[in-house]
């Protein structure tokens, strides 16, 4: 019966949860506020760049 993880995997993902969960005591509320923000601006300027490209290569098409 074949291994589904070897040593080498185990170390990896074990030293992997360690750093990312001894980062999370460290994140402040307000910089995960000013990420949120910071995202959806940046995700709803993309869907009207978007759209706005979308218009003009119909309007070059006429």
């Amino acid at each position: 019966m074949a291994r589904i993880m070897d040593g080498n995997t185990v170390y990896k993902l074990s030293f992997t949860g360690g750093t990312v969960f001894g980062m999370i005591p460290g994140i402040r509320y307000d910089d995960l506020v000013l990420t949120l923000i910071m995202a959806t601006t940046g995700a709803i300027a993309s869907f009207l760049v978007s759209l706005l490209l979308k218009w003009v290569m119909e309007q070059l098409k006429k």
